[in-house]
């Protein structure tokens, strides 16, 4: 999972670096990552907390840990995609 995190981050780093150097440049000097685990689970409250305090530790970037990683039925994919978009969701809301 850490290799697939690694590689995801990578593949932003060079995304950026194709649209203009200069900002990805500026991104990848600024950025301040931190991880975090996320369970489906979680109610929206506790999402927006989690989120909220990384964010008060001065936090740009959250790599969140989700089942996505693990083989799951195509239900248990669909459901992991729907609380992982309503993590982003949040997380662009506090500007991460």
């Amino acid at each position: 999972m850490k290799r697939i995190a690694e590689l995801s981050l990578f593949s932003i780093c060079i995304s950026m670096a194709a649209v203009s150097p200069s900002r990805a440049q500026d991104w990848l000097y600024r950025a301040r990552i931190a991880g975090t685990e996320m369970d489906i689970e979680m109610s929206n409250a506790e999402i927006f907390n989690v989120l909220d305090e990384l964010r008060a530790q001065r936090v740009s970037v959250v790599e969140a840990e989700t089942l996505l990683g693990n083989h799951l039925t195509p239900a248990a994919f669909d459901s992991e995609i729907v609380f992982i978009t309503r993590v982003a969701l949040y997380a662009q809301q506090l500007g991460l």
